[in-house]
């Protein structure tokens, strides 16, 4: 049986690391503030990979590969060694390169899933499905669930529409993000992990973890493979610790607490 993971989300812009509450951004530290305050080595022992994204807003940025994002990574990466995926600005095939180089396992997706597709499929043909996955940002909008793109700024398509579109460009894996729930540590939207049910791609939520019941509560779920969390302060320090013991203690199958 494959493991079930614990992915931890870090939001990256022009040198700072973010706090995102429903997509507001609030910045609190650069990536020495992130390694000193926070004990980064020790959170690496108990999360099973790292997903690092650019998210800024500025029209002419340079972002994911870009000259701070490569330092902030090797300031983090010489803290811990588990898989990292890489996304935010990716608008090209040596974008794409760029983050390998820079160390990625995986690159992620999300506006060029819908402005940009045959970026998507080119990169899934030339690194492998297991190296791309596909996001998706969701907002609850009159009962029904739409994609949001450009970090929530703009209208993308209904959720089933999205997520087919995704399958069929041949993505590895599919990120369903809440932008309700985002920053809020009031759980998982339970109901948008339904509506994604009928998708044959491995499954990792994210947007609305505070404890540790939480992470156990849909990883129970068969068709979610990962739960994911960019709760900066609700799981740094000895969060993730508990939440490893906590996934463990639980029966579930993940990756045994690591030895002391």
């Amino acid at each position: 049986m494959l493991k079930k993971r614990l992915i931890f989300i870090l939001y990256f812009d022009s040198g700072a690391f973010l706090l995102s509450r429903n997509f507001r951004l609030q910045r609190v530290g650069d990536a020495r503030w992130l390694v000193e305050k926070f004990r980064f080595k020790n959170i690496g022992r108990f999360i099973d990979e790292i997903v690092l994204l650019d998210v800024s807003r500025k029209p002419d940025a340079v972002r994911c590969g870009g000259e701070s994002f490569a330092e902030a990574l090797g300031v983090l990466m010489r803290e811990t060694f588990v898989p990292l995926t890489l996304g935010g600005g990716i608008r090209c095939l040596a974008d794409a390169r760029r983050c390998f180089e820079l160390g990625a396992d995986k690159i992620i997706f999300n506006s060029p899933i819908h402005t940009d597709p045959d970026l998507v499929h080119d990169c899934v043909s030339r690194f492998g499905a297991q190296a791309v996955v596909g996001e998706i940002d969701v907002k609850l909008d009159g009962g029904n669930y739409m994609s949001r793109i450009a970090n929530g700024a703009q209208p993308g398509l209904p959720l089933r529409e999205h997520l087919e579109r995704m399958s069929a460009l041949g993505v590895g894996e599919v990120m369903v993000n809440s932008i309700d729930r985002d920053g809020t540590g009031t759980g998982f939207d339970e109901a948008l992990i339904d509506a994604c049910r009928a998708i044959n791609v491995p499954l990792i939520v994210a947007g609305g973890a505070g404890k540790p019941v939480h992470f156990s509560g849909v990883l129970a779920r068969p068709n979610v493979e990962a739960a994911a969390t960019g709760n900066l302060f609700a799981f740094i320090g000895k969060g993730f610790e508990l939440v490893r013991q906590h996934l463990t203690d639980s029966g579930l199958p993940v990756r045994s607490m690591p030895a002391l």
